[in-house]
């Protein structure tokens, strides 16, 4: 398949394998680059599904209108997509820029609507960063681990609601591995 599906909410995401353009939405003409990360409201896709397989011409069309695709990464020259993680309220978007690690941060919309972006890093940075729900379904607490040649693996706790936020998001520090020995 050109896709890989997931879910997140009342969201159907796909991460696009292969260009795809969709012959069955609003969307006619628009083609998702491979390597795209795109959603769509689950329900609304179903629903589609159920009328093309009806064959009935009415509900086909009446579904068609209600099915609207949303990007929320598409890779550029010097982007590529990497994965994603989740928490309660918000999905963190791994990419490769300029084969440099970023971490984008999008919080679902009021009542599980469309996503927000939250805000992330400006430019990648030579770093690995990952972060993963502590309890994906029930909190916005994340296991935010970094390492780089200069700074050790370190892991902490961190909360992606705040992120942006004075306080920032990390909450505690924690395990590092020690520092390099210097002679």
């Amino acid at each position: 398949t050109n896709t890989e599906p997931s879910f997140f909410g009342r969201w159907l995401l796909l991460h696009v394998k292969a260009d795809w353009e969709p012959k069955d939405s609003g969307s006619l003409g628009k083609v998702y680059k491979s390597g795209s990360l795109i959603y769509v409201d689950a329900q609304s896709f179903l629903e589609f599904s159920k009328a093309k397989g009806s064959g009935n011409e009415e509900a086909i069309e009446d579904a068609k209108a209600k099915l609207e695709y949303h990007i929320l990464f598409e890779p550029t020259e010097k982007s590529s997509y990497a994965g994603y993680s989740t928490t309660k309220n918000y999905l963190i978007l791994y990419s490769l820029d300029d084969v440099k690690e970023k971490l984008t941060f999008f919080r679902l919309g009021a009542n599980g609507g469309e996503f927000v972006l939250e805000g992330g890093d400006k430019e990648g940075k030579i770093q690995d960063s990952s972060a993963s729900g502590v309890d994906a379904k029930d909190s916005d607490l994340i296991w935010y681990s970094t390492s780089s040649y200069t700074q050790p693996s370190t892991l902490n706790l961190a909360d992606a609601s705040k992120y942006g936020k004075d306080d920032f998001l990390i909450k505690e520090s924690l395990k590092a591995l020690p520092d390099m020995v210097r002679i």
